[in-house]
């Protein structure tokens, strides 16, 4: 194998580099964790966009584009659900659709550049639920639904915007995204305050009772 530092050859079971002195990993492991650059053929990391031996910018491992990404969520949604009858004990939780949906987006590459970025960022924001959030008025499957891919959503919004900032995407870019993914908060704000707000008007409907209770009683 190769020491993942130097990238010279090694014997298979050395456990530190003959050359630089680096700790070796096990052959599997190593493995696992590197490439080959496509322009030199050189081995570094995975998750590495530019190779150290000669300069060549690799794009990250992305198999589709933002617009091929949505599509395939989409078909995943829609695609034919097994007939199941929910037993009135059963949580309400999302259908086994969008459970491969959401998983589908925790696990999307975030592309390498900006224009796609700014892309991700908007359909993201766009998939949003906030009256998902409203736990006040009972929920469903399709709200349970819409609610956890929503938490999806955000997750993936906010290493999105990280990235933008780390590949230097122009602030003005930035900031109407984060305008769109803040106003969507606070509807999500909104609406997670409904039940507190009913329980502090009920608590001040019982606390009133009583008052005027303890006012008749010494009138009497």
């Amino acid at each position: 194998m190769y020491c993942q530092k130097c990238g010279k050859q090694i014997a298979d079971d050395a456990m530190f580099c003959q050359y630089c002195g680096s700790e070796v990993h096990s052959k599997i492991q190593y493995e696992k964790d590197t490439k080959k650059c496509p322009n030199c053929g050189g081995l570094i990391y995975a998750l590495e966009t530019k190779c150290k031996f000669c300069g060549y910018e690799i794009d990250a491992d992305i198999p589709d584009s933002v617009k091929d990404f949505e599509k395939k969520l989409t078909e995943v949604l829609n695609a034919p659900k097994e007939k199941t009858k929910r037993k009135w004990y059963d949580a309400i939780e999302p259908d086994e659709n969008a459970k491969k949906a959401i998983q589908l987006i925790r696990n999307y590459a975030i592309p390498n550049n900006t224009a796609d970025i700014l892309d991700f960022l908007i359909l993201a924001v766009s998939n949003i639920v906030p009256s998902a959030f409203d736990e006040f008025n009972g929920t469903n499957v399709q709200k349970e639904t819409d609610k956890h891919l929503s938490e999806a959503w955000i997750s993936k919004y906010q290493q999105a915007v990280q990235k933008a900032k780390v590949l230097g995407m122009e602030q003005d870019k930035i900031d109407r995204a984060e305008q769109f993914y803040n106003e969507k908060m606070r509807q999500v704000k909104k609406e997670k305050a409904k039940v507190p707000i009913f329980l502090l008007a009920m608590f001040a409907g019982i606390i009133l009772m009583f008052a005027l209770m303890i006012i008749g009683f010494r009138h009497m």
